[in-house]
């Protein structure tokens, strides 16, 4: 099978070309309609071998076929999903071996991933173990291809003169460029920091109520807190479907929960969670280890409110928190407790500020994260108008410390409870 995201560009390049390289000799039936295929032999002693031609944007209705071999053109234009699903519709008989070649330029995708940066997804690795994967990577250039019209790179190179970025992709096939020209955050910081990464000296996996579930997250620990130490933390919330997860897959969703823990002195990451634990039991773990942590001032995402609420019905202490409708943490005097919102709401609006000022403190490299997660998402994180996490990818520990910088905001805890604050300025009148 051979196969690209949109069969109206397969068409009229791929298929194309595929028919007009047929060697003299060889018996081809054609059929041009859908599903368009070939069938080809030798001659009249052999059978037909039959190459179909795909779109694979709607890759699940063609994995009820088994195939020999699989080619994707462009294969960064499909989705990770869907060539994990094609590997495993590798085994029409009587072949003996079965492959999938790809073809891509390096933009950011799963080919750069896989091909050029050795990193994996799970669900990746999983499949490679089990059904025994073998990777090759074949560098080509634009000279490597006999198709090519004469002049074509001189073409190429004078049209994207004034582009750097897509040239050191389409031409020159710089890795370094599939990611470093839509990265968010800064790349030489990122390397600096990266110096910082230490596997923890703690890690306890998280578990359900049930006693003999299987785990369902981590806590890592870097450092056990000081008890003249101030801390601060960050609290990132999952999808919403935490409390479904004994109906989901033993993955659950695409989302996961994760907590920055830093010092207050210099800004070192001592501990994080992380996992897909249900909503109250990811709040009850927040609460412990922030309590443990001289109840560290905790910056929760308020955007889906059942952990939020879980922490503060726990009476956590020392949660982060804004007024309404400024968010400029001016605390008046008269009815302040209608005006309080614990946690952050992060929307539109307000995630931009918040990568911002966080994306500031790597640059400035203030902060020093220790979890080798958070710099495997960082490296995926790309701006934009809403700067996210490139499509199958993960942000919840890039989010999971940008919440920990605001908290440091409140760092101070005649801060961290406006009560307080609201009866000092009582007494002094």
């Amino acid at each position: 099978m051979v196969g690209r995201l949109d069969f109206t560009d397969l068409k009229t390049t791929t298929l194309q070309e595929f028919d007009t390289s047929l060697p003299p000799g060889i018996d081809v039936l054609f059929h041009n309609s859908p599903p368009f295929y070939r069938d080809l032999r030798l001659s009249a002693d052999h059978p037909y071998s039959r190459v179909y031609f795909r779109s694979l944007e709607n890759w699940q209705s063609i994995l009820s076929d088994a195939y020999g071999w699989v080619l994707i053109d462009e294969a960064q234009e499909v989705s990770e999903a869907a060539v994990l699903g094609l590997l495993t519709r590798l085994r029409h008989q009587p072949e003996r071996k079965w492959g999938l070649v790809a073809t891509f330029n390096p933009f950011p995708s799963w080919c750069v991933d896989w091909f050029m940066r050795d990193n994996f997804s799970e669900e990746a690795k999983i499949l490679f173990d089990k059904a025994q994967v073998r990777l090759n990577f074949i560098v080509s250039k634009i000279a490597d291809n006999p198709h090519l019209r004469a002049g074509y790179k001189a073409m190429m190179e004078a049209t994207l003169v004034n582009d750097p970025y897509m040239k050191a992709i389409m031409v020159d096939g710089d890795p370094e460029a599939a990611l470093g020209g839509l990265l968010y955050f800064d790349r030489a910081s990122l390397a600096y920091l990266g110096g910082f990464q230490a596997e923890p000296l703690e890690n306890q996996p998280t578990y359900p109520d049930a006693s003999d579930s299987l785990a369902d997250g981590e806590i890592l620990i870097w450092e056990r807190p000081l008890l003249t130490e101030r801390y601060y933390m960050g609290a990132d919330t999952a999808d919403g479907k935490g409390e479904a997860l004994s109906m989901l897959p033993a993955s659950g969703g695409s989302d996961r929960n994760a907590c920055a823990i830093y010092r207050g002195s210099d800004n070192v990451q001592v501990a994080a969670i992380y996992g897909r634990q249900e909503e109250h039991m990811y709040a009850r773990h927040l609460v412990r280890l922030g309590g443990w942590y001289n109840n560290a001032t905790m910056c929760v995402e308020r955007n889906r409110r059942s952990v939020l609420v879980a922490v503060r019905q726990l009476g956590y202490p020392n949660l982060y928190w804004t007024t309404k409708p400024t968010d400029m943490h001016i605390v008046q005097p008269v009815n302040l407790a209608r005006q309080v919102e614990y946690g952050y709401d992060t929307n539109l609006r307000t995630r931009p500020a918040l990568l911002g000022s966080f994306r500031e403190a790597l640059s400035m490299r203030v902060m020093r994260p220790r979890d080798k997660g958070f710099f495997t998402e960082a490296q995926d994180f790309l701006a934009g108008k809403v700067p996210a996490a490139r499509p199958g990818k993960h942000d919840d520990r890039v989010m999971s410390h940008a919440l920990a910088w605001e908290a440091r905001k409140q760092l101070r805890p005649t801060r961290a409870m406006p009560e307080l604050a609201m009866w000092g300025e009582t007494l002094r009148m």
